[in-house]
């Protein structure tokens, strides 16, 4: 644990931006549409600064053990990403909220459990998320035929 007010803070605002470029990008890229290059920089720029939040939460650890611990990490800030931003333009663009849902909700349970729980991952463990994650995309599936897609999902440019 970081003891300096100053390290502490940097560690903490780097991690949580980039989590949000990460999930930002991620959504809005299937829900704005536009330049595919703006959208993965934003998510390099945002896996880069959590990277160097958590290289600075951990600096005291061996670098083996932390770069391990660091790609596991980063694969978590993913997921959790995509889950965020397909919870907050769902209604934007639900076909592409209901995969994002799905696969962040799988992807980010199993990195976590793997990076948090090794122990307790298993083949059965992967097999019910993987089928929980089908099982949800199809739920949503029947809310997106309720829920038509927008004729223009939301734009951040137009708002003054």
């Amino acid at each position: 644990m970081i003891k300096n007010l100053h390290e502490s803070y940097i560690s903490h605002i780097t991690r949580y931006v980039g989590i949000g470029l990460i999930s930002g990008s991620v959504v809005h890229a299937g829900t704005l549409g536009g330049s595919s290059t703006k959208y993965i920089v934003l998510i390099l720029m945002g896996i880069v600064m959590f990277a160097i939040g958590t290289l600075i939460e951990h600096k005291n650890e061996k670098l083996k053990e932390l770069l391990g611990y660091l790609f596991i990490s980063v694969i978590v800030s993913i997921g959790t990403g995509m889950v965020s931003g397909a919870t907050q333009h769902y209604v934007d663009k639900p076909s592409v909220g209901a995969i994002l849902l799905s696969v962040g909700l799988l992807v980010s349970y199993i990195s976590f459990t793997w990076r948090d729980y090794s122990a307790q991952l298993n083949t059965k463990r992967v097999i019910v998320a993987i089928l929980a994650a089908v099982v949800l995309w199809f739920g949503l599936g029947i809310i997106n035929s309720i829920l038509p897609e927008r004729e223009h999902a939301v734009d951040h440019h137009s708002i003054n």
